[in-house]
């Protein structure tokens, strides 16, 4: 909540004349399948299925990767123990000997055949199963880059929450029903078919699939922030007037509108009765060093090494990415005191970062 109401207000205070036609023309497209295999794919054996989606672990209960990834690992096995069986059948045939009385290749077959009438539609329904949810995850990150777009980034800086309703309720339509159990499939009882997924689906995720295909985004939007979208879109639409309240009160730092104004923004408005005073980004500490960082992201390791010896410095980036190895939690205080590469030697932090109020660093002296 305090990240809406915050992000909410400060996007009030941008200067919107400055944003040209093509600021908002964001897309993922070339990096939609990156998404996929390292935020979606949880296979079981991949770090995604035993490190950042746990089953069961907080914050999963509702996530569409992770109830999706477990209902296609219980299918795929089943899938795979069907097809192993079949092919221990063809391998015990094909070991019969001619006049091995003890061994019947026919009997063998049959045996196989019967195996096949049994239960061959049953798994190719499951095949069909698991296909659809691969569909379905594989379009999860350009349906959540639309609602993203639609909540929080758009022309019309506002939540659009019918827009992302739209998408979402798309998504449910050509994905979700399928992915939970109904594909388009003939050929099997209706009663056949739920006992299927009776068998598939694990107790513990009945209701949550239930939620999510009754009211996806509100599902959604309660499970990740505690809000309704009613309530996101009176919180980011009308930010200052929850500020002192959201803000002044829990965990980490606590400030009011008029001291944020003063002391963060370096505006005079004491509230919100002059909504045309803006912010510079350039003297805003947290705002200059966000766009610095999202800078350095982009840079390669070597790059990043370059630069560190460009400003003096011995220290040398040993991750991949600047942003990886000290972020433990999204709210964690002054982490990268503790392990960005930049803050290793005070000399070069000072030269590229601002101070931002309430460091605790020795580089912030």
């Amino acid at each position: 909540m305090k990240h809406i109401v915050l992000e909410g207000y400060v996007d009030k205070r941008i200067d919107a004349t400055a944003l040209d036609a093509n600021f908002f023309n964001v897309s993922i497209s070339g990096v939609d399948d990156f998404i996929y295999q390292n935020m979606v794919d949880a296979r079981p054996g991949t770090s995604l299925d035993s490190q950042l989606l746990r089953a069961g672990a907080n914050g999963t209960e509702f996530s569409i990767p992770r109830i999706y990834s477990t209902l296609r690992a219980n299918l795929q096995r089943d899938i795979d123990a069907y097809y192993a069986k079949k092919a221990d059948y063809d391998r015990r045939a094909n070991a019969c000997r001619p006049l091995d009385f003890s061994c019947s290749r026919v009997a063998i077959l049959a045996e196989k055949a019967a195996y096949v009438a049994a239960n061959g539609i049953q798994v190719t329904y499951k095949e069909a199963w698991r296909d659809d949810i691969d569909s379905g995850l594989r379009a999860w990150p350009g349906v959540s880059h639309e609602v993203a777009k639609a909540l929080f980034f758009n022309p019309g800086r506002s939540a659009d929450t019918q827009q992302a309703e739209n998408v979402l309720q798309r998504y449910v339509t050509d994905h979700l029903l399928s992915m939970s159990g109904a594909p388009d499939f003939v050929g099997l009882t209706v009663g056949v078919v739920s006992d299927i997924i009776d068998t598939i689906t694990p107790d513990f995720l009945l209701e949550p699939i239930r939620k999510l295909k009754e009211d996806l985004l509100n599902t959604l939007l309660k499970s990740a922030i505690g809000m309704t979208k009613q309530e996101l879109k009176e919180y980011l639409t009308n930010p200052d007037q929850y500020f002192n309240q959201v803000l002044g009160s829990g965990a980490g730092e606590n400030t009011s509108l008029q001291r944020f104004n003063a002391d963060y923004l370096k505006i005079n408005d004491t509230g919100y009765t002059n909504p045309s005073e803006y912010f510079n980004p350039n003297v805003v500490p947290a705002t200059y060093n966000t766009i610095l960082m999202s800078k350095l992201i982009l840079l390669s390791q070597s790059e990043v090494n370059r630069l560190l010896s460009d400003l003096g410095s011995s220290a040398r980036l040993q991750q991949p990415n600047v942003m990886l190895g000290f972020i433990n939690t999204l709210d964690g205080d002054n982490q990268w005191s503790n392990g960005m590469v930049f803050a290793q030697d005070c000399n070069a932090y000072r030269q590229i970062f601002m101070k931002q109020p309430n460091e605790k660093s020795s580089c912030s002296q």
